[in-house]
């Protein structure tokens, strides 16, 4: 299970990173890829089109099992509004059960 979060608009995915990077206490991260004991999260820009991912940016959160659901709520909820704080526009958020299913 992760969520994925995407955005349209000129997003600065550099400072997205460093906030979300942040949010986690992480402090020691590559610019898209982002990881604790707890979250993996990958950042993602696609400007092909592609039917396999969605065009724009995009996040994937992916929480371990240890996390409880309300945990996952609020670092989408953050993730969310960091991604529209560095540009993006019209976020949604979709739970994906596995990497099959969008």
């Amino acid at each position: 299970m992760f969520i994925r979060i995407t955005a349209d608009g000129e997003v600065n995915g550099d400072g997205l990173s460093e906030s979300i990077a942040s949010l986690l206490g992480v402090f020691d991260s590559v610019p898209q890829f982002i990881a604790n004991d707890e979250w993996q999260i990958e950042i993602m820009e696609n400007d092909e089109e592609d039917d396999d991912l969605p065009q724009g940016w995009f996040v994937d959160c992916s929480p371990t099992e240890e996390v409880p659901w309300g945990a996952v709520s609020k670092v989408a909820e953050g993730v969310t509004k960091l991604l529209v704080e560095h540009g993006g526009s019209n976020p949604n958020a979709q739970l994906i059960e596995d990497e099959g299913q969008v």
